[in-house]
């Protein structure tokens, strides 16, 4: 190598060590920089509503959201890929007690969101009690039927090629016939419990059916013997023979309680003669 030769690497080298000695330079107050922000971030978070935090995460998801539907699949697989590595590093050189802190903090992460919720939850209950006892009997009404409406409908199946829109005033109960067959929980039935009369007589025993019952319900078309015998048969044959029997037992007992005489008798008492 010439003198030329050596006189240009002897310049890169001071200039590489003139680089070096500026990105240390710059590389500090950069560190000092990011442990501030990490400091801001902290504190911010700490102070921050269970309304802040969920308004802040649905935002960050929104984000990560629309940026991952524009990324194609070489983006996508390189972005996992980039994140797999990171964690394995990250991972790999933690020691014994930070992998322990890492699992603590995130246990109480988890704890913390529980209650969160849970305390929210609680809250917005309260509340809604509150408003709804400054409620008439009008409204609470209306609120009752608007969530019965509310869950019948969401227990309707829905399908994915069109959506159908039910209304209980759209929806009356019209078609009546057979319709147990077929219940249709947006139908209000109370409204409409009128069902018509018992017009129609059975031929066979003259029982009332409503219109359309079918036929042979009541006896199978006169096979099935109801109300063969009579009434006025039953009192003249039955009736007086058990009141024969049974007039001179109570006549024995009211006696012997008012008169407070006991009756002795060695034979039982005969009603047959």
């Amino acid at each position: 190598m010439n003198c030329r030769g050596l006189r240009k690497v002897q310049k890169h080298m001071r200039c590489g060590c003139q680089l070096t000695e500026s990105a240390m330079l710059s590389h500090a107050p950069r560190q000092i920089r990011l442990e501030s922000d990490r400091e801001r971030h902290a504190d911010s978070r700490a102070s921050e509503t269970y309304t802040q935090r969920e308004a802040r995460l649905c935002l960050q998801r929104s984000r990560a959201s629309f940026s991952r539907s524009i990324e194609d699949d070489e983006e996508r697989e390189t972005r996992l890929r980039r994140d797999r590595s990171q964690h394995v590093l990250s991972r790999s050189l933690e020691t014994d007690e930070q992998r322990e802190e890492r699992h603590a903090a995130a246990r109480q992460r988890y704890h913390e969101l529980l209650g969160d919720a849970s305390t929210h939850q609680l809250q917005e209950q309260d509340r809604i009690q509150e408003i709804r006892g400054t409620w008439s009997d009008e409204q609470r009404a209306a609120q009752v039927e608007q969530d019965r409406l509310r869950r019948n409908v969401n227990q309707l199946s829905t399908s994915d090629e069109e959506s159908t829109v039910y209304d209980i005033e759209e929806q009356p109960w019209l078609n009546k016939e057979e319709s147990g067959f077929m219940y249709n929980v947006a139908i209000n039935y109370a409204a409409y419990g009128n069902i018509g009369a018992l017009e129609e007589v059975c031929a066979h025993c003259q029982a009332r059916k409503w219109k359309g019952e079918p036929n042979g319900m009541c006896c199978a078309s006169g096979t099935l013997g109801i109300f063969r015998e009579k009434i006025d048969q039953v009192k003249r044959e039955h009736i007086p023979r058990n009141i024969c029997i049974g007039n001179p037992i109570h006549t024995l007992v009211t006696l012997n309680w008012h008169l407070g005489q006991e009756l002795v008798t060695t034979d039982p008492i005969s009603f047959d003669q």
